[in-house]
């Protein structure tokens, strides 16, 4: 028996094999598989003996939401005592996956799962997932929120999102998940939010403009909201982040105080153009 191995890429190799005993020999290349969108893998063999010889393969491919095989196996006999066959499995999968309330379907994996689950804010963008490794693991179509295989148990996982196009100044936070799944995991991941827009402009008084002072913000009507700290430069210039519509008011200590409102249509950067404020 001898046998050789080659390694002609990453992920591929060509091996061969010859048994002088047995009167054989077997030719093999093949292409292991990565768990990403649009990753073709298999192998393809020449075999040929005293008694047949043929050609076998199979070939692996990982959709966005499924995953499909294929496997040919055609032999030809050489001898009486030799068997020929043609056979062909063609084979599909895919998941069902429910998490905090949402429902998606994706490639099978070992049983933990994540859904990324775009905010409406966000609607007609294109998400796109990358594992660490920055293969892309899942993406936005018309089926919906994406359902990415998390194929790992009791270890960190490390998946990152993009948005394109983001509306100029849209708040996305963290843009990743990094999780721990146990077994049989799920995770439901908001890809945005309504508290993603930032308010921006000027505070003005009879006097000129309320410089270099600091102040909170507040949301009218939600006591969640809290106070927030805000600060304005030399021209009276401020910004406030996290906010979601609705009506806001800005204290800056005992000098001035205004309210703005954020509307239900806006996105990314709301420009509150010039307030005039007056005195708390």
């Amino acid at each position: 028996m001898l046998g050789l191995s080659m390694r002609t890429g990453r992920r591929d190799t060509i091996a061969a094999r010859v048994d002088t005993r047995q009167n054989t020999g077997v030719i093999e290349a093949s292409r292991s598989p990565i768990d990403q969108v649009g990753d073709l893998s298999g192998r393809i063999q020449l075999g040929r003996s005293d008694e047949r010889a043929g050609v076998s393969g199979d070939a692996r491919y990982f959709g966005n939401r499924f995953i499909a095989s294929i496997e040919q196996d055609l032999q030809y006999a050489r001898s009486p005592t030799g068997i020929g066959a043609r056979e062909t499995r063609l084979r599909a999968s895919t998941f069902l996956g429910f998490a905090d309330g949402k429902v998606s379907i994706g490639r099978p994996g070992v049983g933990n799962f994540a859904i990324f689950d775009r905010h409406a804010t966000l609607d007609g963008a294109a998400v796109t997932i990358k594992d660490e490794a920055g293969y892309v693991v899942g993406r936005q179509d018309w089926l919906g929120a994406p359902l990415v295989p998390l194929n790992r148990v009791f270890s960190p996982i490390l998946d990152i999102y993009d948005v394109d196009p983001l509306p100029a100044g849209y708040d996305l936070g963290d843009g990743q998940l990094l999780a721990f799944p146990g077994s049989a995991s799920g995770y439901r991941v908001a890809v945005g939010s309504a508290a993603s827009r930032i308010a921006m402009g000027f505070i003005v008084t009879a006097s000129g403009p309320v410089s270099s002072y600091s102040g909170v913000i507040e949301k009218i009507g939600d006591q969640a909201f809290g106070k927030r700290p805000i600060f304005t430069n030399d021209a009276g210039r401020f910004a406030a982040d996290h906010l979601s519509p609705g009506r806001y008011r800005v204290t800056i200590e005992t000098v001035a105080t205004v309210e703005f409102a954020v509307s239900e249509l806006s996105k990314g950067i709301v420009d509150v153009g010039m307030l005039h404020a007056v005195r708390p």
